[in-house]
C-alpha cells in the first residue's frame, strides 16, 4: 500500500500512477528563501504524521537533516536512500562540516541506509552506520520510447547529466578525455546538461575549459 507524498503548488495535476496513491502536499514559491523552506518542511512532517500507521508504515527519505524529528521517534520506521558521497564532505568549511556532521548523526538513527555502490556503503560505515543495502540504480527505458529520434546521422553522442561541477563529479576530468577523444574520433560529440553549482565558481572555469 504505497502512498507518495508530493509538493507542489495547489494548481499542479497530481500525476496517475497505478496502485500508488497520490497525496498532495501544500507549496509556495513565494517568500524569500527561508519562509519558503520553513513552510515545506512543516507542511511535509504534518502529512507525514498524519498519514503515518504505528507498526505498518515505512518512511522512505532523502533528506536526512530535515527529518531528524522523525528519525528520534523509534516508533517510525524510516529508511534514507542516498546516491552519491557529498562533495563538501572534503572541503574544510567549517559550515560544510557543521552540514556534514549533523547530517551524519542523522543517518546514524535511521532504520536502515540504501545506496547505490560497494563505495558509498565503505563511507558510511566508517563512520559506525550500520544496516546498509545496495540497491544499484535501474533506468526504465519505457520512459524514452515516445521520444522522437533523430536515426539519420553520424553523430555519436556521449551525454553527461548532472550538477555541472568540477568538486562533485569532475565534469573538468570529463571535458579533458573528451579533447583526448574528438582528436582520434572527430564525429564523437560530447553534450553536458545541468545546472551549475551556487557554491563554487565553477561556470566561469569550466566554460574557458571548453574554449581552451
Amino acid at each position: 500500500n504505497v502512498k507518495l507524498l508530493l509538493q507542489s503548488e495547489e494548481n499542479i495535476p497530481m500525476p496517475i500512477i497505478e496502485g500508488v496513491q497520490i497525496i498532495h502536499v501544500s507549496d509556495k514559491d513565494e517568500g524569500n528563501r527561508l519562509y519558503r523552506i520553513i513552510y515545506r518542511v512543516r507542511h511535509m512532517l504534518a502529512t507525514i504524521k498524519k498519514e503515518y500507521i504505528p507498526g505498518q508504515t515505512v518512511v522512505q527519505v532523502y533528506n536526512v537533516p530535515l527529518f531528524v524529528r522523525y528519525i528520534n521517534h523509534r516508533r517510525y520506521n524510516v529508511f534514507c536512500e542516498i546516491g552519491e558521497i557529498p562533495y563538501y564532505a572534503e572541503i574544510k568549511s567549517i559550515s560544510y562540516k557543521v552540514k556534514e556532521a549533523f547530517r551524519l548523526h542523522g543517518t546514524k538513527k535511521l532504520k536502515g541506509l540504501i545506496v547505490i555502490t560497494k563505495a558509498l556503503k565503505e563511507y558510511f560505515e566508517q563512520f559506525g552506520i550500520k544496516n546498509i543495502e545496495i540497491s544499484n540504480i535501474i533506468v526504465d527505458k519505457e520512459r524514452f520510447e515516445n521520444l522522437e529520434k533523430d536515426t539519420n546521422t553520424n553523430k555519436h553522442i556521449i551525454a553527461y547529466c548532472g550538477t555541472v561541477s568540477k568538486h562533485k563529479d569532475g565534469v573538468d576530468d570529463l571535458i579533458r578525455a573528451f579533447k583526448i577523444v574528438c582528436n582520434i574520433y572527430p564525429f564523437f560529440h560530447l553534450n553536458i546538461m545541468g545546472g551549475f553549482t551556487s557554491a563554487y565558481q565553477d561556470e566561469c572555469y569550466l566554460k574557458q575549459l571548453v574554449n581552451r
